[in-house]
């Protein structure tokens, strides 16, 4: 009897401390404002978590001022009064490639949790790895995996 007991008492201590240790994040927060910097670059940063995404320079100085709004496919590049809508897709920029992973980052990206801890969560894609806050989901740095291009996130408001 004091075998079964001492089992029992056992297999719920296991239960409970593998239970309070799993981490549940929070869904990755792909509608935001804020800053992001890559390099030498700074952007104001606008998306909608779908398809619509303005990307303003801040640095460096000469570009700043310049933005690129997307709706869907279809960009504008905008300065001051200034529009130009591109008739072909521009050369790839790191402008262009933070558009991209943003508009892949889907309810499917919660799938693929590469590690968590109580701060931040990691989520590895197809061609980038974005880390997160684990409580906000807000996103915190996308490493571009086939260039080693880095993009750090300062959020100012999510919009879920």
């Amino acid at each position: 009897m004091k075998k079964i007991m001492l089992l029992l008492i056992l297999v719920i201590l296991l239960t409970a401390i593998s239970g309070c240790t799993a981490l549940k994040p929070a869904p990755v927060n792909s509608s935001f404002s804020g800053e992001v910097r890559c390099g030498k670059e700074e952007y104001t940063v606008t998306h909608n978590g779908i398809s619509i995404t303005t990307i303003t320079y801040k640095k460096p100085v000469a570009m700043r001022g310049i933005s690129y709004v997307y709706k869907g496919d279809e960009l504008t590049i905008k300065y001051g009064e200034l529009t130009y809508k591109p008739a072909r897709k521009p050369p790839e920029s790191n402008v262009s490639r933070l558009r991209d992973i943003l508009c892949r980052i889907s309810e499917k990206t919660q799938e693929n949790i590469k590690s968590v801890n109580s701060e931040c969560t990691v989520y590895d894609m197809r061609t980038a790895t974005l880390t997160c806050s684990t409580d906000s989901g807000n996103l915190e740095k996308i490493y571009m995996k086939n260039n080693g291009t880095i993009y750090e996130f300062f959020i100012k408001e999510g919009q879920r």
